[in-house]
């Protein structure tokens, strides 16, 4: 199973975090500064990643 997460702007897969972590903390891309989303959405796309993925191969 491969998991993908990357800046829809630039393609980048670098990204910064937060110090602290929550679920409402703003990530964005290393590479050109976008706003990815916030840690819960981040999650909830790479969740429905990987019950795609798992649905696929049932």
């Amino acid at each position: 199973m491969r998991i993908e997460l990357s800046c829809k702007l630039c393609g980048s897969a670098r990204f910064d975090y937060p110090l602290v972590i929550t679920d409402d903390a703003e990530i964005s891309c290393s590479h050109c500064g976008r706003k990815v989303g916030t840690v819960a959405e981040i999650q909830a796309q790479l969740i429905e990643q990987i019950t795609s993925d798992d649905a696929k191969h049932s």
